[in-house]
């Protein structure tokens, strides 16, 4: 068995379940060829990994219709020593909530499916606090979107040195460490303020919310939903999305990448020394106060851009109309490539159409402007 006959024949087998475990399970399966084949490995190794379509769907029978599903909120007891916890390490999937509060020692509360909960172990070595499933078997609890689902909401006392999550779905509120990295298969990533030296969030179906976030860097990427940032302070930033939009607000960066390959790209942010955006298939907006370098390339959508100052500014776009601002731009380099028409500068009260390069006065510098277009519109407007 190949890999399109597997997922085939997982697709077939799942369709006496819900839509959203369906879908979650399958986005799973699709993940993992990914991995494995990055990693060089064959399908039938990879097959292997997952076990058996007949393995999972028991699983989830098991699971799903278990008399003993019912609701229930327990909290479970630690082993080893929990007082002196540094690291958290989580890989379990359920719906997460962590939070710091006024506790001596972490403290985790678990509700939902019975049997899901009795699967769990909460764990310390060495200053690690570890949960984890029971069981290895890769499908024996795999969706977190059963009825009952199963919840986890740990409260922490203070900073960790690392904290390391893939799960279902994450909503972190207030938490501080060295390293914060968290992972889910196809659900949403929400953190409200929190701190961390270096923050990774990755998920492969949902979105991913942050606000009040402080970080050194910020790395954010998903496959299939919008990235959406507000008041956040990160000098080096990277934000990716497969299939979604990417917007951020009250952005504070010394060095912003974002890269959007089906939505559209949506920048506020105050001064930055280097802004690169690129959308292949959406509109790029940009507002920023200053950049010392700003490019932003889109393949099928528009670009508007307003810049108080900047020394650099390459803009380009296949398929629509560029319209940039700039206050000030004394010394600076314009560069502008539309497939699409018309071009012209506003400076001032005069405008004026054109075609190849040219340069003009700002201040007391010279501002150097190549803009070429082969259909669209491309605006320049320039305050002196």
């Amino acid at each position: 068995m190949n890999k399109s006959e597997y997922l085939e024949c997982m697709k077939s087998a799942l369709s006496e379940f819900d839509a959203d475990s369906m879908a979650e399970i399958m986005a799973e399966c699709i993940k993992a060829f990914a991995e494995g084949e990055l990693a060089g490995k064959t399908d039938a190794q990879i097959i292997e990994e997952l076990g058996s379509v007949d393995e999972c769907v028991e699983a989830l029978r098991e699971l799903t219709h278990a008399p003993d599903s019912a609701e229930h909120d327990v909290v479970l007891p630690f082993t080893g020593d929990y007082a002196d916890v540094r690291h958290i390490k989580l890989n379990i999937h359920a719906k997460v909530e962590l939070a710091s509060g006024d506790v001596t020692y972490p403290d985790v509360k678990i509700s939902g499916n019975r049997k899901l909960i009795d699967e769990c172990v909460v764990e310390t070595v060495d200053g690690t606090m570890c949960l984890r499933w029971r069981s290895e078997s890769r499908w024996a609890h795999r969706s977190f979107r059963l009825r009952p689902p199963l919840n986890i909401t740990i409260v922490l006392p203070r900073r960790m040195d690392t904290i390391d999550v893939r799960t279902g779905s994450l909503d972190a509120e207030g938490i501080t460490a060295d390293t914060f990295t968290a992972s889910t298969a196809g659900g949403n990533l929400r953190f409200t303020s929190c701190t961390a030296s270096r923050f990774e969030c990755r998920t492969a179906g949902g979105d991913i919310d942050l606000s009040g976030i402080r970080t050194g860097a910020l790395n954010a990427s998903t496959s299939g939903g919008d990235i959406d940032i507000d008041s956040a302070e990160a000098p080096e930033c990277s934000l990716k999305t497969a299939g979604g939009d990417i917007k951020t607000k009250g952005l504070v960066s010394n060095k912003l990448s974002a890269v959007s390959s089906g939505g559209d790209v949506g920048i506020d942010c105050g001064d930055c020394r280097s802004i690169n955006v690129r959308s292949s298939g959406g509109d790029v907006s940009i507002c920023c106060k200053n950049a010392c370098s700003l490019s932003a390339v889109t393949a099928g959508g528009d670009i508007k851009a307003s810049v108080a100052d900047a020394n650099s500014i390459s803009l380009t776009s296949s398929g629509g109309d560029i319209d940039l601002k700039l206050r000030n731009g004394e010394g600076a380099s314009i560069k502008c490539a539309s497939a699409g028409g018309t071009n012209a500068l506003e400076h001032g009260e005069t405008k004026q159409i054109f075609k190849g390069s040219f340069g003009c006065v700002v201040g007391s510098g010279r501002t150097a402007v190549d803009i070429r277009s082969h259909g669209g519109d491309t605006s320049i407007s320039i305050n002196c």
